[in-house]
């Protein structure tokens, strides 16, 4: 080799390292092919088994889910004013009517309401005493089942 000139580029040997790097490649591959099996309507891992016919396949739709739901769902886009409402603004008159009916069902809850308070302020009953037999000590007061 004259002056200036450099070896030609040599490819190195296969060993353990190249072969490494082959499995975790082999590996990376395999687990995005096993991942993408999670996407949606685009599965090739799913389109693969179905047509090897282990996988599932998609059920027709019952006729009255056709008919039930629209062909378009349409969303309103970002900066769109929503369409005038058809209910129209309830007058003063009305407003106050509608208190008075929610006043009057307020005053009739309220003997119910009373009645739970009362009952919540009841206490516990006492637990229940063990004799040395580990048996429930008698209630005064109370018939004993035969």
């Amino acid at each position: 080799m004259g002056r200036g000139a450099r070896p030609a580029a040599s490819t190195p040997a296969p060993g353990p390292a190249m072969a490494r790097r082959h499995v975790a490649l082999s590996l990376a591959i395999i687990a995005t092919a096993a991942l993408g099996a999670c996407a949606g309507d685009t599965n090739p891992v799913r389109d693969v088994a179905v047509g090897a016919g282990f996988g599932r396949t998609v059920p027709q739709r019952p006729d009255f889910v056709e008919a039930s739901r629209p062909a378009g769902t349409d969303y309103m886009p970002v900066g769109v004013a929503a369409p005038p409402r058809a209910l129209a603004k309830k007058t003063p008159d009305q407003v106050k009517a509608m208190e008075a009916e929610l006043d009057g069902t307020r005053t009739g809850h309220g003997p119910m309401a009373d009645e739970a308070r009362r009952l919540a302020a009841t206490p516990p009953p006492a637990p229940v005493k063990l004799d040395a037999d580990g048996n429930a000590e008698p209630v005064p007061g109370a018939r004993r089942r035969r």
